[in-house]
């Protein structure tokens, strides 16, 4: 009987698409008692996603149609009937589904390892190379104990791989079989290991003869690059000797702990790097990239790798050599602006306009934090009014003294604890009396926080009759008068070091191990501070929580009803269902209970990127640095290009760009055992992820439709160019990563300081934990829809349905990790972070991620570079300038695990006295030139020159030969400084004559 009631539910969904949801639901439910399945939920996001893609179909059954699967063919095939409003309302329907239960209830998607991504990144790097004749020809991976030095060319190692060979049979077979090809050659170890490099590389080639020709770059028939993918395309390639089906990737479900945090694979891509530092940052790199292109070298980068700030003028430079951009370098060289130059010194300012009044500016941030302020207030309120009807609710039911049940509790855990105390000398109930695990453990743990929790409750009755005597005949300018001024001091404190909760935090941790008298007393005037604005606000709701109390037991609630209930209520034939308002309005506790319940309902509506400051970050971002390059010697305003997104990188006339951000995961207890607090989160033309969500194809192309996989762009239709700028440099937010303030985090989320973003989790989109019944799913979805409670308590991991991305600088500020992480045998880095003490923090940080995670080892002198910087800039201040030529650049060893190495050319924002003139005299103005706050992001054209006219002559110096440089001792014996800067320059050879 009920398989009979769930086919006619089902059949009811096909023929009548107005009740497929609820159809399916009941469906879902009655198969769920007769067989206990747990996949029906599935079908509800899967009919939904079909009405979303299609919004035209026939609601009439065709003559001689029979079968259920005739009548859904014919409802989605026919165009006759457009029902527009329909999609548009299923279209909503579906997206409320979706993320109120997490996004596990929908179609698994296809996911992919860091080796899967990389054959398509390097295809796409090949395709360039060849598109711009590079003398390099194709990447091909460093052996094993490769040197910089000269020699031939490398030959390809992938000849095994070839089509017909052992190997190949061997990974078509394990392929078909749904299995993986590495889990048959190394078995199932958690141990890092590196990607095979032969079956890299031919994956590699094979994705660029097949996929990448048809899919991405596109044709002139197909000249946006997109109409290949899908089907076709991924037919096309396999016809062309290419990749058997499901080659790449995996479901989601059980992934290998091997793959997760792969060892790089050295070869011979180039990469540059583009540090954080805000619109400094973004200055400094604009000069360096403007050298390198008017060197002619820019061509011959493979990688652009941007953290923050570096991220700005990386993504402004990639949009325009995009072939929706442009296609060309748009920021000219040192002599002359270009337009696109001169729009970027008009919006130096970005945050608040030039072009705009200062009053209009200063407003539209106001209501906007306003907004943020109301909207957080109102769900606290919620909250509030719903714990305020509880405790009015159950606190009589405690009695006369209150106390007693605190008193049983801590009776019975000193009980437990003696009998625990007892039994711990029996060796045979380890098991049961553990210190690190066993059930008195467990139990002990748990009385001791219901103890806890019952002491609260048990004061709660004294501080609202305490609070109540307050209150009782006295006005509010007596309260205030009462408190002499201390809540405004306390406002305002909050609000101080709200704002700098940043800045306090990385002095507490660089302070760390500091003896000096000085470092210790303002250490903990800090720690007071922070101490001190983090209690306001919780206070402060506290008080909230108390007055509702205090209020509803002196009857005020009943007497501001009163009147309103009368007016209501006086022509009672004629509202009947209202007469029960002269009920309710005598129980203070059930109408704070109704309030609170619709407030917490109302929720629904406020999504977590609805009303955060991201969104004006971003389009303020947007409007300063995407634009389109401007064609000729035509001098006008470029247009603007908001919406242009990351998939549209993917066939572009530059590097492949590769867009850092930190995934916090403060409250994992698996990823987060070595307190790092954040993990690396990265945002491509090809795919979206990390090594621990694992990666999701970013758009319909390459080997995400190969592999069948929906795309990011789709799931999230914000998610573009603009948006990955702004997260990438989302510094200031409740939850920072490794630079997170736990005790300011209520504050700042109450506050709306949220610079991040959520982003629904590719790890969940892949069904990887299924929900085995409604009410569980339920439940999961509501915990996880309380995203300021998750903001507010740092409760954040890598399993749940959305995650938290902000700053990657708040796990690497760099962007040097991805490059090493891909082996590449070059890596410029340009370092434009506020480091006015040159103590390197950055590079140090980055050291220890590369030694643990990537088992590569980096050796650079940077301290030899530190000492001449620091006493230039003390010679230029004092008076007594001295011109020397560098070094603003060392040259380091990247050793990788196979023994090959790489070079590492690291440049510094640094002075050494051969700078122009201005830049000179704007350093005697101010003393902290180069290394201005980041807080600064508000640069006059005099600023913004500075920075870019260092950025240029740093990097030129080096590419002309006209300044030096420091190198390790281990290249010192071997060869002269020309030499090395000759092998540096071969690796980036200039641009070949007709390619730009």
């Amino acid at each position: 009987m009920t398989w009979c009631a769930s086919k006619t539910a089902r059949n009811a969904a096909a023929i009548f698409p107005c009740a497929a949801a609820p159809g399916l639901l009941l469906r879902g439910y009655l198969k769920g008692r007769a067989r206990k399945t747990s996949d029906w939920h599935s079908q509800i996001s899967r009919q939904l996603c079909r009405f979303e893609c299609n919004q035209n179909f026939d609601l009439s059954l065709r003559p001689g149609v029979r079968k259920m699967s005739d009548v859904r063919s014919s409802m989605y095939s026919s165009r006759r009937v457009p029902l527009q409003l329909w999609g548009r309302h299923m279209s909503v329907i579906g997206s409320l589904i979706r993320f109120v239960f997490g996004g596990r209830w929908g179609k698994k998607r296809q996911l992919f390892y860091f080796e899967d991504i990389l054959p398509y990144e390097l295809a796409a790097i090949n395709e360039r190379r060849a598109r711009k004749q590079s003398p390099k020809g194709p990447v091909v991976a460093l052996e094993s104990g490769d040197r910089p030095e000269f020699g031939e060319p490398r030959a390809p190692i992938f000849v095994d791989w070839l089509e017909g060979s052992d190997r190949y049979v061997e990974a078509q077979h394990l392929r078909k079989q749904g299995d993986e090809y590495s889990r048959r050659r190394a078995g199932p170890e958690a141990e890092p290991r590196s990607p095979d490099p032969g079956k890299l590389f031919f994956d590699a080639s094979t994705l660029r003869g097949g996929l990448l020709n048809r899919s991405s770059v596109g044709t002139s028939a197909n000249p946006g690059g997109h109409g290949g993918a899908g089907v076709n395309g991924a037919g096309d390639g396999h016809r062309n000797g290419g990749l058997p089906p499901n080659y790449f990737g995996f479901d989601g479900k059980n992934p290998d702990k091997g793959k997760m945090r792969p060892r790089p694979v050295p070869c011979t891509a180039t990469g540059l790097a583009l540090s954080g530092g805000g619109i400094r940052s973004a200055a400094v790199c604009l000069g360096a990239l403007q050298a390198l292109d008017q060197d002619g070298r820019l061509d011959a980068v493979d990688y652009l790798s941007t953290v923050s700030g570096g991220g700005y003028i990386g993504a402004s430079a990639s949009a325009a050599l995009s072939r929706t951009g442009g296609g060309h370098f748009p920021f000219g060289g040192d002599v002359a602006d270009t337009p696109e130059l001169a729009h970027l010194r008009n919006y130096s300012n970005y945050l608040m306009p030039r072009g705009r009044s200062r009053l209009r500016n200063v407003g539209e941030v106001v209501v906007l934090v306003l907004r943020g302020l109301v909207a957080n207030l109102f769900m606290a309120l919620s909250f509030l009014l719903l714990a305020a009807g509880l405790s009015l609710l159950l606190l009589p039911l405690l009695g006369a003294n209150p106390w007693a049940p605190v008193l049983w509790s801590a009776a019975a855990l000193a009980v437990l604890l003696l009998v625990w105390a007892a039994l711990r000398a029996v060796a045979a109930l380890d098991w049961l009396t553990g210190d690190t695990r066993g059930a008195l453990l467990r139990s002990a743990h748990a009385l001791l926080l219901a103890g806890i929790a019952l002491a609260f409750i048990a004061a709660q009755p004294g501080a609202v009759q305490t609070f109540r005597s307050l209150l009782v005949d006295r006005s509010l300018a007596e309260l205030l008068l009462m408190t002499n001024g201390v809540g405004p001091a306390l406002a305002t404190l909050a609000a101080l070091v709200s704002a700098f909760s940043g800045a306090i935090g990385r002095y507490l941790e660089t302070s760390r191990r500091s003896r000096r008298v000085r470092t210790f007393v303002l250490r903990g005037a800090s720690q007071l501070a922070l101490a001190a604005a983090s209690l306001v606000l919780p206070l402060a709701l506290w008080c909230v929580f108390l007055w509702l109390c205090a209020t509803a037991s002196d009857n005020f609630l009943i007497r501001a009803t009163d009147g309103l209930a009368r007016d209501l209520l006086s022509p009672a034939s004629r509202w009947p269902s209202l007469t029960l308002l002269t009920r309710v309005q005598d129980s203070p506790a059930a109408i704070y209970l109704a309030l609170g319940l619709a407030g917490v309902a109302g929720q629904v509506a406020l999504t977590p990127n609805a009303y955060s400051l991201h969104r004006l970050y971003r389009d303020r971002l947007s409007k300063a640095f995407l634009f389109k390059s401007v064609p000729g010697n035509v001098w006008r305003e470029p247009k603007a290009l908001d919406g242009i997104k990351l998939s549209d990188l993917a066939a572009s006339n530059g590097p492949y760009p590769i867009i850092n951000a930190a995934m916090n995961v403060q409250g994992s207890a698996e990823a987060n055992r070595r307190g790092r607090d954040a993990d690396f989160f990265i945002f491509t033309p090809g795919f979206v992820g990390s090594d621990l969500t694992s990666y999701a194809a970013a758009a319909p192309s390459g080997i995400a439709a190969y592999a069948g996989a929906l795309h990011m762009e789709r799931i999230d239709p914000r998610l573009d160019l603009a948006t990955a700028m702004a997260i990438s440099g989302a510094a200031i937010s409740a939850n920072m990563g490794s630079s997170t303030v736990r005790l300011m985090s209520p504050t700042l989320a109450l506050l709306n300081v949220r610079l991040g973003y959520w982003m629904i989790n590719p790890r969940s989109l892949a069904g990887g934990g299924k929900v085995s019944n409604a009410l569980l799913g339920i439940t999961r979805g509501v915990y996880e829809s309380l995203f300021l409670l998750r903001e507010m308590l740092n409760l954040h991991d890598e399993r749940s349905s959305h995650i938290v991305l902000t700053d990657g600088g708040h796990i690497e500020n760099l962007g040097l990790y991805e490059l090493l992480k891909r082996g590449c045998e070059l890596i410029v880095a340009i370092d434009a972070e506020a480091d006015p003490t040159l103590s390197f923090g950055s590079l140090l940080k980055l050291e220890r991620y590369a030694r643990i995670d990537l088992g590569v080892r980096i050796v650079l002198p940077w301290e030899e570079m530190a000492e001449k910087a620091r006493k230039t800039s003390e010679d230029i201040l004092a008076g007594t300038r001295t011109c020397e030529f560098g070094p603003h650049c060392a040259v380091g060893r990247i050793i990788y695990q196979n023994g090959s190495e790489g070079i590492l050319l690291y440049f510094k924002s640094t002075l050494t006295g051969d700078e122009k003139d201005y830049v000179i005299d704007y350093k005697k103005r101010n003393a902290d030139f180069p290394h201005e706050t980041t807080g600064d992001q508000f640069f006059t054209e005099e600023q913004f020159e500075m920075y870019r006219a260092l950025g240029f002559h740093m990097v030129s110096g080096f590419l002309d030969g006209s300044d030096e440089f420091v190198c390790t001792t281990r290249w010192r014996p071997n060869a002269d400084a020309d030499a090395l800067r000759q092998r540096i320059l071969s690796l980036l050879p200039r641009r070949h004559s007709g390619t730009r």
